[in-house]
């Protein structure tokens, strides 16, 4: 009696629908598929987040130019009321501006050779400027302040 007492457990769960189903799938060969499928999608998650963290990890060479130095400066003249303007081998333009933005003066200093002018402020009146060297390859601005000190008009560059 013991023994068919198992046997007959033994046959129940044989014909359970859940452990035939369970052996119609893998006959089928459909669990294979979805742990196919389910070892796919974690390569392809994977390999998109070692992607998007390796673009932003470290930053590839800029193709944008560096920036050069100025070919344009400032420069001392010996006069007090003056200040000068040297240039390398480019068209280059300086224009004054006053306190407002109206543009005052404007001349080209070159137009192409290496070149070196000064500009006299004694006929400006007392306030405050922007002086502006464009050049192909940069622009400088500078803000000047022009006041008079007794003797005549001078000026002085603002930082």
């Amino acid at each position: 009696m013991p023994l068919r007492w198992w046997s007959n457990i033994f046959y129940r769960v044989k014909k359970s629908p859940f452990i035939w189903s369970l052996k119609q799938q893998s006959k089928l060969g459909l669990t294979i598929k979805k742990e196919k499928k389910m070892k796919r999608t974690i390569i392809i998650a994977t390999l998109i987040i070692a992607a998007g963290t390796s673009v932003f990890a470290a930053p590839g060479k800029s193709k944008a130019p560096k920036a050069a130095a100025p070919t344009v400066s400032f420069t001392d003249v010996p006069a007090d009321k003056a200040f000068g303007v040297k240039t390398e081998a480019e068209k280059t333009v300086v224009i004054i501006y006053d306190q407002y933005g109206n543009g005052i003066f404007k001349d080209v200093v070159t137009k192409g050779l290496p070149a070196e002018k000064s500009y006299n402020v004694s006929a400006l009146e007392t306030g405050d400027y922007t002086v502006e060297i464009k050049s192909e390859k940069s622009d400088v601005k500078k803000q000047m302040h022009v006041y008079d000190n007794g003797q005549g008009k001078s000026y002085l560059f603002v930082q």
